[in-house]
């Protein structure tokens, strides 16, 4: 199989998120980076808050004053937004005029005026799709607090890629059509959803291919499992304890005795 190492892809020091900026390469494994916000303050962040822009600035932001004519994705700012002032007004460039929350637009929330997303499901005929179906699916696990599984994914740090993330063509284009009774899967479970970590496979595979489990020592009742002798495999693959099982079946003698 393909080494899971191959499809990490470290995000180095300097690389910049907003406000804030990477001041240590992260190393596989890691959840949290070292940022440095331009007002000065160094913090850690969740990976997964600043490659979604969950998370842009250290917090002073909020009290942060942004001159008209930024740009956020579609949208272009009017008026100066100053410190406190939670909507703006902006011009899409469609040339729709909207309000918008502010902290929508820092955070990648909302980029347009909803022209966006009437362009991305006319464009590929294929919102029914099984392909399309499992691309929104991979965005809502790693986004979507609500979501089924986020814990799993979202909630470890695990992100799309912006390239997939923004566009389902370009994740058309990279992945192909879903086979039939097939589905996504990550070659690393601990990466990221982007191209070169992930494949078509079946269930068999990947139900394989899950995160390792640290062996019990300890069973349930507190009693030691860590020598081959006083456990026995499961049909889970689990360890059972053999002090258990003995004082389980005891138990179930002198029940049978007492009938």
């Amino acid at each position: 199989g393909a080494d899971p190492m191959s499809a990490f892809r470290p995000t180095p020091a300097g690389t910049r998120y907003g406000r804030l900026v990477v001041t240590r390469d992260r190393l596989p494994g890691e959840t949290h980076l070292d940022v440095r916000c331009d007002c000065g303050t160094e913090k850690a962040v969740a990976h997964n808050a600043l490659t979604t822009g969950k998370t842009v600035s250290c917090g002073c932001i909020r009290n942060h004053t942004v001159e008209p004519g930024r740009r956020y994705g579609r949208l272009v700012l009017l008026e100066q937004r100053v410190p406190g002032q939670k909507q703006v007004r902006c011009r899409c460039d469609c040339g729709a005029e909207t309000t918008v929350w502010f902290g929508n637009l820092t955070k990648s929330h909302t980029t347009s005026c909803g022209c966006a997303f009437h362009d991305a499901v006319t464009s590929h005929g294929q919102t029914r799709s099984r392909t399309y179906l499992a691309w929104q699916n991979m965005i809502a696990r790693c986004y979507r607090e609500t979501a089924t599984g986020y814990r799993n994914y979202g909630g470890r740090g695990i992100a799309v890629c912006d390239r997939w993330r923004s566009s389902f063509e370009t994740f058309l284009a990279d992945m192909g059509e879903c086979p039939p009774d097939l589905t996504l899967d990550r070659i690393d479970v601990d990466g990221n959803y982007e191209p070169g970590n992930c494949r078509w496979t079946d269930w068999a595979t990947q139900a394989r291919n899950k995160r390792k489990r640290p062996r019990l020592t300890v069973c349930g009742r507190g009693h030691d499992v860590s020598t081959p002798d006083s456990y026995y495999e499961a049909r889970n693959g689990m360890r059972a304890c053999k002090q258990c099982r003995r004082l389980t079946e005891r138990a179930r003698y002198y029940a049978g005795s007492a009938s």
